[in-house]
């Protein structure tokens, strides 16, 4: 089985205009805030998650989309795969340049009809040159 060929994205808190003044924030501002996606084996919930309570995300995140068999959701920025009950809470963590605690990560989900299987990476820490001006400032 090949990988899907399509890219999904949800919108993030600080994806919009306000944020990114240029043109991006108002193509990010028209990303939807949650999508369901049809998987072999059951739907994932994809979202950010910043608009659950911290220290009640997960049991929120299950009752309020109990339906699914996995919720995919950041906003934490740490790597998370709570599988011990269903709907699964997968937070693949953070793959920018800031706030990647102990490296850049990201989780590959392999499905199939009978099983789901998670897959984490974690990358070694860098650190980055800061970016210089456009106009060589």
């Amino acid at each position: 089985m090949q990988p899907r060929e399509e890219v999904y994205a949800v919108r993030g808190n600080v994806d919009g205009p306000q944020t990114w003044p240029d043109h991006e924030g108002h193509m990010l501002e028209n990303l939807p805030g949650q999508l369901m996606l049809d998987l072999p084996g059951g739907q994932l919930a994809v979202l950010h998650g910043d608009s659950y309570n911290s220290s009640q995300r997960h049991a929120q995140l299950r009752e309020s989309l109990a339906e699914t068999r996995a919720i995919a959701c950041g906003h934490s920025h740490e790597l998370v795969v709570d599988d011990d009950k269903y709907p699964w809470i997968l937070n693949p963590g953070a793959a920018g340049r800031v706030r990647v605690g102990d490296g850049p990560s990201m989780l590959i989900l392999v499905c199939d009809e009978q099983h789901w299987e998670v897959e984490t990476h974690r990358f070694p820490p860098r650190k980055y040159r800061a970016i210089s001006g456009v106009n060589g400032d």
